[in-house]
């Protein structure tokens, strides 16, 4: 089968240039690597727990060079396994109307589903920080304090800067859209940080 022939709409489409096995249609190698790396935690924890005690079988090094070799590979596997998915061809796809309409509704029952999950927590944590109602309004604790104030405003303004990113890559303005993710990510950990106090 040569290349002209890929062309059929039968279904069947010849391997990339980077998949391997070759021959087997849109395979990676990248699944087989990040399952290795799994299956080496398990095997640098059973390796740390034979490393105790008074009859270690394996030296104390061992179990934990072990996990976070693994755990390496593991990371490194997903990594490239989404780079490869995902990333690889972004700059050079196609883009169509029908393929952005995907993505708008996609999108739209992700934020559907954040906006149900998030209001069940948060009607969850009135409820419970509230707790029972003698009377009305007498004795409710102040549940909007200055912190989930800027919580919420760190909330929102992530989401600004997420879709000024999400604008700067549909024009294909790289700079613009890493500095804007590295800011949401940034609002992002700025939200966890202000979780702990």
């Amino acid at each position: 089968m040569g290349t002209e022939e890929a062309h059929d709409d039968h279904g069947h489409h010849l391997p990339a240039v980077e998949d391997w096995p070759r021959g087997f249609g849109e395979a990676s190698w990248w699944p087989f690597v990040t399952a290795v790396g799994a299956a080496g935690i398990y095997a640098g924890a059973g390796l740390y727990i034979l490393s105790r005690g008074d009859n270690a079988i394996v030296g104390p090094m061992v179990g934990p060079g072990a996990l976070v070799g693994s755990i390496a590979i593991f990371l490194a596997g997903l990594y490239g396994w989404t780079y490869h998915a995902f990333v690889s061809h972004f700059w050079s796809r196609d883009a169509s109307e029908k393929g952005a309409n995907k993505l708008r509704w996609g999108m739209l029952a992700f934020l559907g589903s954040e906006l149900s999950t998030f209001g069940a927590l948060f009607g969850y944590y009135f409820y419970i920080r509230a707790g029972e109602w003698s009377d009305i309004f007498v004795g409710v604790p102040e549940l909007v304090g200055s912190l989930v104030l800027i919580n919420t405003a760190l909330l929102i303004a992530s989401s600004f800067t997420l879709h000024w990113a999400h604008v700067a890559i549909r024009k294909n303005d790289r700079k613009k859209f890493l500095g804007g993710l590295a800011l949401t990510l940034l609002l992002g950990v700025v939200f966890i940080g202000g979780r702990g106090v």
